[in-house]
């Protein structure tokens, strides 16, 4: 065993006693480290000043304190070798440095994807409700679009709705994104959005502080949220209800003295409820993606490459998602209706300006695989084969292509020409 496997031995054992969430902070501050709380008996557990200052350090806790073994620990580091999981502990500079500052941090961190991404430069939270309505979703897109082609770090929790927009937008520019789960690795959470994770794993990471297989509880969402916060330098809110979930991660961002900015809606609208409450409570109002460059002091990029090419509406989303639009009317693509222009008579009423997709007004990456999926639908490892590209560009060239509407992707994560 390696000496950092070695030493990530102690944090998994201070993760399986104090569990996910604890205010492990004060323990070390006492202890000095992992192996010597694992060392300590009885007595000095009782002696030391945080025994009994919170639930996860107290009389109630001894039995797991005393609880010496480390075979499952070793078990669980070996699992996580096997399954290409990395175990990131706060020794690690790969640790994000902004999750240090919490009392209650992770003691690990597990990581499908780039672990060498965490410490980005700039990074922003944009999450929001899972039924967003269509302005909602709009300026989801394009916020994210702009800070992303600004080279920031988008994160959000991987929900359906804004969270997969964010995402989503984050992929199309090339940017890398992290997605901060409120579950483990391989527990088949939400399989809507199996397809956006490994897409995701691809060019950013999958992050957790619960190990592998660990199925979500009532409470690990609202323990998740505290660090889609702290992993960013300041957190969006698109649109939240009065009872949105969304709230209780505004409300850590607060507690870690981060700036919230919140997309006004209607004073009319349910939907947007509780973002217009933050908005009254002294958070920032955000329109545009730019409005968050000038407030960081980064540069505007031109317009005309921030926003998807027309087509429908974010076609990068899933089936499920689309029908929980509101209103749930569904827009045919762009291809049909130019097929429905084509068949018309000539002596038809002319149609509104429609968009027809033209493959010379995308990337040349995007020419390559749109090309290859005229001759069949093919899946994501299909296309990364058949193209020769690497694995992120074919990510961003699918992502494109669905953004400006000229492919599809199923439930099977199989693309299709449109």
């Amino acid at each position: 065993m390696t000496d950092r496997n070695e030493q990530a031995v102690w944090w998994l054992w201070l993760q399986r006693t104090f569990g996910c969430g604890a205010r492990i902070a004060d323990v070390l501050e006492y202890f000095g480290s992992p192996k010597a709380v694992w060392q300590a008996r009885e007595n000095d557990y009782r002696i030391s000043d945080c025994f009994g200052r919170t639930r996860s350090f107290s009389e109630k806790r001894l039995p797991q304190l005393l609880d010496k073994s480390l075979d499952d620990c070793r078990e669980m580091l070996a699992l996580c070798q096997k399954r290409h999981i990395a175990v990131l502990t706060p020794d690690d500079p790969r640790y994000p440095q902004r999750l240090l500052a919490l009392r209650d941090l992770p003691a690990v961190l597990y990581i499908r994807g780039d672990a060498d991404c965490l410490n980005p430069l700039r990074s922003f939270a944009v999450i929001g409700a899972r039924r967003p309505t269509q302005y909602a979703k709009d300026a989801a897109a394009e916020i994210t679009t702009v800070l992303a082609q600004q080279g920031c770090t988008v994160v959000s929790g991987g929900a359906v709705g804004i969270d997969a927009i964010a995402h989503e937008s984050a992929l199309a520019a090339g940017a890398k994104t992290l997605l901060v789960m409120g579950c483990g690795h391989g527990a088949g959470y939400l399989p809507t959005n199996a397809d956006l994770r490994k897409r995701v794993s691809y060019c950013g990471a999958l992050v957790t502080e619960y190990p592998p297989l660990t199925a979500p509880a009532a409470g690990s969402f609202p323990m998740r949220n505290r660090l889609i916060s702290a992993l960013s330098d300041a957190l969006v809110i698109v649109q939240a209800g009065e009872a949105s979930g969304t709230l209780n991660t505004a409300g850590h961002a607060r507690a870690q003295g981060k700036t919230l900015f919140v997309l006004p809606g209607s004073r009319d609208s349910l939907a947007f409820a509780g973002s217009n409450r933050l908005l009254q409570e002294g958070a920032l109002v955000v329109q545009q993606g730019e409005d968050l460059l000038r407030r960081f002091g980064l540069t505007v990029a031109a317009k005309a490459a921030l926003h998807p090419q027309p087509g429908e509406p974010f076609a990068a989303l899933t089936q499920e998602e689309a029908s929980m639009e509101e209103p749930p009317k569904k827009q045919p693509s762009a291809a049909k209706k130019a097929r429905k222009a084509a068949s018309a008579p000539p002596d038809a009423a002319p149609e509104k300006k429609v968009f027809v997709f033209v493959p010379e007004s995308v990337s040349k990456n995007a020419q390559i695989v749109y090309n290859i999926l005229q001759t069949r639908p093919l899946s994501f490892d299909d296309v990364v084969r058949q193209s020769a590209l690497p694995v992120p560009q074919a990510l961003s060239a699918l992502t494109e292509l669905e953004l400006c509407g000229a492919v599809s992707r199923d439930e099977r994560a199989v693309y299709t020409c449109l």
